[in-house]
């Protein structure tokens, strides 16, 4: 009785063991990453300068849009159809230079931070910034319907 346990046990070791040698061998190296192909689509020629650019989901959708910092307007760029949407347009000072999104005020929707009223100003043959020139406006939830939430207000 105890030779036929010992025969079942071994049987049962090694057949678990052929079954941990024939698992396919995992190497330390990953695999190669393939770089995805891109297509050059052109979605607007309006634009004065493109200062700056966001790719963030403004509409809650799961699809990255294209907010655009323009010299004197914000627009954003809708994905898919890339129909473009002006969230503000000539209630800043020139020029809009930069943007950032976040959940400002915490409401679950993205907030738009603009930094605008630039200018240039020549000092010893160099382009700087005045620090009088630095202004940053904020826009609350600008793709809401709520047009309390879609207001703005600046700050120096």
């Amino acid at each position: 009785m105890t030779r036929r346990l010992l025969c079942l046990a071994l049987i049962a070791l090694g057949s678990a063991f052929a079954a941990f040698l024939a698992r396919p061998v995992q190497t330390a190296e990953p695999q190669a990453a393939t770089f995805p192909a891109f297509q050059m689509k052109e979605i607007d020629k309006s634009l004065s300068v493109g200062h700056a650019v966001l790719l963030v989901d403004l509409n809650n959708d799961g699809k990255k849009d294209i907010v655009v910092v323009d010299t004197k307007r914000v627009v954003w760029y809708e994905n898919p159809t890339w129909k473009m949407r002006t969230i503000i347009e000539g209630q800043t000072k020139p020029d809009n230079v930069c943007i950032a999104a976040y959940d400002i005020d915490g409401d679950g929707q993205l907030d738009l931070a603009l930094g605008a009223d630039w200018r240039r100003s020549t000092s010893r043959g160099l382009s700087t910034r005045s620090p009088r020139s630095r202004r940053c406006t904020a826009f609350a939830s600008p793709t809401s319907t709520d047009r309390a939430k879609r207001s703005f207000w600046s700050a120096r």
